[in-house]
This record gives structure tokens, C-alpha cells and sequence, in this order.
């Protein structure tokens, strides 16, 4: 009598038996279909006993797989949210510029109508006061040289890295 071995997939093997090549056909069952040189068939029931060890190890093997198949996913969610990530901190980058640009198209506006205006330096009109205190730093908080000081902070920064 032959012992077919065990498996939880159909598969299909070449068993060898009293010197003649078999093809046997593996299922769930655990019932292994012979067919031998003949063209007979027969249907054998196999016994087997379930080995834990090797049970483990597939199921083991399966949650890696699966552990690995998630994590994958992860990734390529990660890689998608940093793309968009990058595609706002643009956006927010070139909305800022422009924002930058208009407020020195203003200042440079109003210096120019202070420049133009018929007043003295010494004695400026109250339109020219205004404007000019309007153009002053709008956080009265902060030093005169409080940009300088920024500006050199930010390239030491930057130096560092």
C-alpha cells in the first residue's frame, strides 16, 4: 500500500508505484484519484494525521504573507498622501508668493504717492502721515531690527542642514 502524501491544495504529482508512473490528482477530501497505465481508476481514502507543527507553520506563513501584502498597501497609501501633501504645500507656496507680491505692489503703490505728493519730508501732509504709518510694522510688538534678526537666524538655520 502507498501513502500519498498530504496536501490542502488540488495539485497534481507524478507518484511512482511498483515501477510504474501514476498521476495522482490531490483534494480537500483527502481522497487521492489514481490513474494508472490501464486507465483504471481507483479512489483510495487517505489517513493522515494532521501534523500541528507543519499546520502552524503554513498559518505562519500565510499571516506573513498577508502581513507583507498590507504593509505594501500602506506604502503606496503613504506614497499617494505624500504626493498630495507635496501638491498643497505647492499650492500654499505659490498662493503665498502671490499674496507676497501684491503686498509689495501696495507698499511701493503708497511710497510712490507719498514721493509724488507736494508736501515736504520735514512737514508731510496728514494723508502722507497716514500712509507712512501705515506702512510702518503692523505688530508694534516687534523691535525696529526684529527682520535682521530673523534673516540671521534663518541662515544659520540653514547653514546647520
Amino acid at each position: 500500500m502507498v501513502i500519498f502524501p498530504y496536501h490542502q491544495r488540488k495539485t497534481e504529482q507524478l507518484l511512482t508505484c511498483s515501477n510504474f508512473v501514476e498521476k495522482a490528482r490531490l483534494n480537500r477530501a483527502f481522497f487521492v484519484t489514481v490513474t494508472a497505465k490501464s486507465k483504471m481508476k481507483k479512489l483510495t481514502k487517505i489517513k493522515t494525521k494532521p501534523n500541528l507543527q507543519e499546520s502552524r507553520l503554513r498559518e505562519n506563513c500565510e499571516l506573513l504573507d498577508q502581513i507583507r501584502a498590507d504593509t505594501v498597501n500602506d506604502i503606496e497609501s503613504l506614497t499617494e498622501d505624500f504626493q498630495h501633501m507635496s501638491v498643497v504645500a505647492e499650492s500654499i507656496r505659490r498662493n503665498y508668493q502671490a499674496l507676497l507680491s501684491e503686498n509689495q505692489l501696495l507698499k511701493d503703490t503708497l511710497v510712490s504717492i507719498v514721493d509724488d505728493c507736494e508736501c515736504w519730508q520735514a512737514n508731510r501732509c496728514d494723508r502722507c502721515k497716514k500712509i507712512l504709518k501705515s506702512l510702518e510694522s503692523n505688530h508694534p510688538n516687534f523691535p525696529p531690527n526684529a527682520a535682521k534678526k530673523y534673516r540671521s537666524i534663518l541662515s544659520q538655520l540653514r547653514n546647520l542642514g
